[in-house]
């Protein structure tokens, strides 16, 4: 088995439990039923919601949007070399912007 399938099964196996053993401990009364329905619908809700931002983290479908040249810097400080020297001439993502690249847009 993949280890990128191990947490969605633990959390799985978290939050159905707790749906299925979570009414198993509500005293008996007159509001038990909804009680017990409440424990349910919320263990249900809360790992729905759980794995929906977890698949939207899998595959996102929108990324930063960064400069060459600050793709450059990142590349810099964490220690890799740029396989291929970044010119301002590349492909121009922000064609809409107002910044100049030669700008001080971070002071």
């Amino acid at each position: 088995m993949d280890k990128k399938y191990i947490p969605i099964i633990v959390i799985t196996s978290v939050f159905g439990a707790i749906f299925a053993f979570g009414p198993c401990f509500v005293r008996k009364g007159p509001n038990s039923g909804m009680i017990k329905a409440c424990i349910m619908m919320t263990a249900f809700s809360v790992w729905i919601f759980w794995v929906t931002a977890y698949i939207a983290q899998m595959n996102p479908l929108a990324g930063p949007r960064l400069h060459n040249t600050t793709l450059a810097w990142i590349q810099y400080a964490f220690g890799n070399t740029v396989a291929t020297p970044l010119a301002e001439t590349d492909i121009d993502l922000f064609e809409d912007d107002d910044r100049d690249s030669n700008s001080d847009y971070y002071t």
